[in-house]
């Protein structure tokens, strides 16, 4: 009992913390996720569609005071991934406290972006240069997220017996994404992969797609994906396909839960147009979002890169 006690201490709820003995504050932000471009669960690696919305963190260093992590309980796995970069710092003897601002839709990969987010904050606060992005994936993967949203460029990510390869792609062109959210869990199973052919041939696409700069190859490289993954709820996803067929999309992201992506080239109906006759075509929708494909990896307050969150 007595150990369980002072594990569940280094996840306090935030409180006050001595002023007088700060070693440093560091603020960072990382991208959601709408679905995966490319998902291949029998390969183990995925490829994300990183979006235009953040989660925010901003860790505050102390010295000692029991060297506990004090933060919300509802991001847990942050909180943990900041005690993994202070013990890959070298730093294990420093608390923390951890404040998280989230402006991502529900189900679009909060969770990973705050952890990779938390991340980058506590290498800020300790005053270090930024970790690589492979080193980003490898502490974060430590908390469970094995997403590539840490990556800037289009990135497949591989985990396999805890070793970490990756292949970046290419930078992701520009598209935007009619991010849909349907009452009910529309994602994908786990009781069948697709054929190993249809992922390579959507990587493929999606690789020359980025190399060339056109959105068109992206976008029907995800739609190979998707089509080849098996739905909970087959007879919701299919009529997505043909919605995107109508209003000139490029493509579909493979779903994740509840939420699907829609992928809009500038010459598709425009993403707000398209989200009013998406209300039209799908009355289980829950809500929608019109977003932008953008590159991954952690940001400091510093960088401009002009991708400020939809209103």
């Amino acid at each position: 009992m007595a150990a369980a006690a002072n594990k569940e201490s280094i996840f306090e709820s935030e409180q006050g913390l001595p002023a007088d003995n700060i070693i440093g504050i560091g603020t960072a932000r990382a991208p959601g996720s709408c679905g995966d471009l490319v998902l291949s669960k029998k390969d183990r690696f995925s490829i994300p569609c990183s979006i235009n919305r953040f989660v925010d963190a901003t860790v505050t260093l102390y010295e000692g005071n029991g060297a506990h992590i004090y933060g919300p309980q509802n991001r847990r796995r942050a909180l943990r991934a900041v005690r993994e970069t202070l013990s890959y710092s070298n730093k294990s003897e420093f608390s923390a406290r951890v404040h998280i601002d989230n402006d991502i839709p529900r189900g679009m990969a909060s969770s990973a972006a705050s952890v990779v987010a938390a991340i980058g904050a506590t290498v800020k606060a300790l005053g270090r240069e930024g970790l690589s992005p492979a080193e980003v994936a490898f502490l974060a993967s430590k908390v469970g997220v094995k997403d590539a949203i840490m990556f800037p460029e289009l990135t497949r990510l591989r985990f396999n017996r805890g070793e970490l390869s990756c292949e970046e792609l290419g930078p992701p062109p520009s598209i935007d994404v009619l991010a849909l959210v349907f009452w009910g869990k529309i994602g994908r199973r786990n009781n069948r992969s697709p054929s190993r052919d249809a992922i390579d041939n959507a990587l493929y696409f999606i690789r020359t797609g980025a190399v060339r700069d056109k959105p068109s190859l992206v976008g029907s490289g995800a739609t190979m994906s998707t089509k080849a993954q098996q739905y909970c709820d087959p007879e919701t996803v299919r009529p997505v396909f043909s919605f995107a067929e109508r209003i000139g999309a490029i493509g579909v992201t493979a779903p994740k839960g509840s939420v699907i992506g829609i992928l809009l080239s500038k010459n598709s109906l425009p993403p707000t147009e398209a989200l009013v006759k998406a209300r039209d075509a799908f009355p289980i929708i829950k809500v929608g979002y019109c977003l932008k494909i953008i590159k991954g990896g952690v940001r400091f307050k510093e960088d401009d890169l002009g991708e400020d969150s939809p209103a």
